[in-house]
């Protein structure tokens, strides 16, 4: 039996995978900062998992998979595995950390073919801070 999709879904995919571009353009333009970390790949967890504490212990911040430290749009492959194992490094935090993990769609800067990205977003601001 084939699948097939309609054209309204089509189309609504299409607008998230467009409104994805647009909101990774707008998180890399702003560059790195106090809320904001680039990382090039979820090989470097251990060290988001530092962010993560420092943003847990102050005002919040996202993490963005895919994004070179100087800006460079590379992206990665995301599986659910990969989805998973994020929000599980945010769960070994003490206390644990609430974390919004999402995969977003968009393209690296060689304009190959899709692309996949994994924000962060993390609030902050404890009653008490917490070892890193």
């Amino acid at each position: 039996m084939a699948v097939t999709k309609r054209k309204s879904d089509r189309s609504s995919a299409k607008t998230a995978a467009s409104t994805d571009v647009e909101r990774l353009s707008a998180m890399v333009a702003v560059g790195e900062g106090p809320a904001l970390e680039f990382k090039r790949s979820t090989g470097e967890l251990k060290e988001a998992t530092q962010t993560l504490c420092a943003f847990l212990n102050g005002g919040g911040g996202t993490v963005l998979f895919g994004v070179g430290s100087n800006g460079s749009i590379e992206g990665q492959q995301v599986s659910d595995r990969t989805l998973r194992d994020v929000a599980q490094a945010g769960q070994r935090l003490e206390p644990p950390a609430d974390l919004t993990v999402k995969k977003l769609s968009g393209k690296s800067a060689d304009k190959s073919p899709r692309k996949w990205f994994v924000t962060v977003r993390l609030r902050g601001r404890l009653a008490r801070s917490v070892p890193c």
